[in-house]
């Protein structure tokens, strides 16, 4: 699974059901958390939450290397 790029213009121009994450606000978010934690080894993202390959592999791209699930 990959990150795709689409642009939408009104809701009724969304497949549905569909599941859109957006990559720049996951991106800047994770940053943010990270600077809050003081570092990316204090946090251990929750994966039940997304359930994504692609969304993990991103996390560890900075720096996220501990997860949970329950």
């Amino acid at each position: 699974m990959t990150f795709m790029k689409f642009s939408f213009n009104t809701q009724s121009d969304i497949p549905s059901p569909q599941l859109i994450y957006y990559k720049d606000r996951i991106e800047e978010n994770t940053r943010h958390a990270i600077a809050i934690a003081g570092s990316p080894g204090r946090l251990w993202p929750h994966v039940k939450t997304h359930k994504m390959l692609e969304l993990t592999r991103l996390l560890t791209r900075h720096g996220i290397t501990s997860f949970k699930c329950a």
